[in-house]
């Protein structure tokens, strides 16, 4: 019996075709109201209107893919790590012809946040330090919860879709040191760089307040009074300074570091013991 592929459910001839679910789709190789099927790991459907496609999946490179398809949950999504010519939702999982399992492809889990500003943000990111805190930083680890984290990846060893795909950093810290909260969001080529590949290379103050927007619970001195980088400071630049070591700061009061001989400091300087928190976004 030839199997028959049908894309959406208008003009059905007999029997129901209910829509299905966000990230669920109708597989037609028999009856018009077979049951859903949920697509593979690392892709989705697109659009939450009953009139649109429910029966095709296409696979989700990023957070930012997955919110504009419709999703709105906060939490751990599947990414697609598949090389492709290009990273867009218009490419299409191979259509399922048994009606039972989705054809599986390799995808990684990420962090995503689609709530702030807009969602689709991905973490990268994260260290979560109370007083007790003592180990070195992990760079081999992609964060994947907030409220308990201590990892950082950057984009080009998790996926070069995540790599091509990022335009936007957005970075946030507090500390019980104080009351401000530096929270900004960034488009700079520079700090998209760093994002992408840890390196700091020519790391300007500039890079950090210019192209860059306040979140409305920004309350910090920094990024706007920064005028030293970790690539200008001959006892502290190394290439791989990344997030962690100094990437902008103003001396001698106001700084951004992680575990830099000792110091976690947020908006502060020469602070060894207070509970921080520092987060790196992309979309």
């Amino acid at each position: 019996t030839l199997k028959t592929r049908r894309v959406g459910c208008s003009g059905s001839s007999e029997g129901s075709c209910d829509e299905c679910a966000l990230g669920s789709i109708k597989n037609f190789t028999g009856s018009w109201d077979s049951s859903c099927i949920e697509c593979s790991l690392g892709s989705g459907t697109r659009g939450t209107a009953s009139t649109l496609n429910r029966t095709i999946c296409y696979f989700m490179y990023s957070c930012k893919q997955y919110k504009e398809a419709g999703y709105s949950r906060t939490g751990i999504y599947h990414l697609s790590i598949l090389e492709a010519s290009d990273y867009t939702t218009n490419n299409e999982v191979a259509f399922q012809t048994d009606g039972q399992t989705p054809q599986a492809f390799p995808s990684r889990r990420a962090y995503c946040d689609m709530d702030t500003e807009g969602g689709g943000w991905m973490l990268i990111f994260c260290y979560y330090r109370d007083l007790y805190t003592v180990g070195g930083l992990n760079g081999e680890l992609l964060p994947l919860d907030r409220d308990i984290c201590y990892s950082h990846l950057y984009l080009n060893r998790f996926s070069r879709a995540t790599r091509d795909l990022t335009s936007q950093v957005r970075l946030f810290c507090n500390t019980t040191n104080h009351e401000r909260v530096i929270h900004f969001t960034t488009d700079n080529q520079g700090v998209l760089g760093i994002a992408k590949r840890g390196i700091t290379k020519w790391n300007q103050p500039s890079w950090w307040y210019s192209n860059s927007s306040l979140h409305s619970d920004h309350t910090g001195y920094l990024p706007v009074v920064a005028n030293v980088t970790n690539d200008q400071d001959d006892n502290i630049a190394s290439l791989d300074d990344g997030f962690h070591n100094f990437p902008f700061y103003k001396w001698p009061s106001y700084h951004w570091t992680l575990r830099t001989n000792g110091r976690w400091e947020c908006d502060d300087s020469h602070v060894y013991r207070a509970t921080t928190r520092h987060e790196v976004w992309v979309r």
